[in-house]
């Protein structure tokens, strides 16, 4: 997948999880989203649709022409900016925590 490049044709068979960002050319499926937005309810595809890499596609075969090039997918930003949100969220606890082990912002 490495050589994919924006512009590209990529065939998505039923149960595949999509490798790139891209718009769907042909064909009609429901992706399971979840991975990459949490949407707990699997949202239905067709030509000029926007599709997302880590996202599983359904029943139905999909081409999807890349609109990004590989390092440049949704899911790794997502991924980014949650390891993001996880560090500065442990930083943001650890100061809290005071030598008594309370951890409310007025102690």
């Amino acid at each position: 997948m490495e050589e994919v490049v924006p512009g590209d044709l990529v065939v998505i068979r039923p149960g595949e999880r999509l490798p790139v960002d891209g718009e769907v050319t042909q064909g009609n499926s429901s992706i399971n989203q979840a991975p990459v937005t949490g949407e707990s309810v699997p949202v239905e595809k067709a030509p000029g649709d926007e599709v997302f890499a880590g996202t599983v596609n359904g029943e139905g075969a999909l081409q999807v022409r890349t609109t990004r090039a590989v390092g440049d997918r949704t899911s790794i930003g997502w991924s980014r900016w949650l390891r993001r949100r996880r560090h500065n969220r442990r930083r943001r606890n650890a100061s809290r925590n005071n030598s008594n082990g309370c951890s409310c912002p007025w102690c």
